[in-house]
């Protein structure tokens, strides 16, 4: 979950907006890949 508050202009907020929602989106796929190869692991 991302949550946003802008205090500030709105190229800060889109900058941070877009940083957070690349680090999101990295996070997942790098756990998606971890839980991929475990759950390949258990089935053989």
């Amino acid at each position: 979950m991302l949550i946003e508050l802008q205090v500030v202009s709105q190229y800060d907020y889109f900058q941070r907006m877009v940083y957070g929602t690349s680090k999101l989106i990295t996070e997942n796929i790098k756990t998606n890949s971890i839980t991929a190869k475990m759950a390949i692991r258990c089935r053989f």
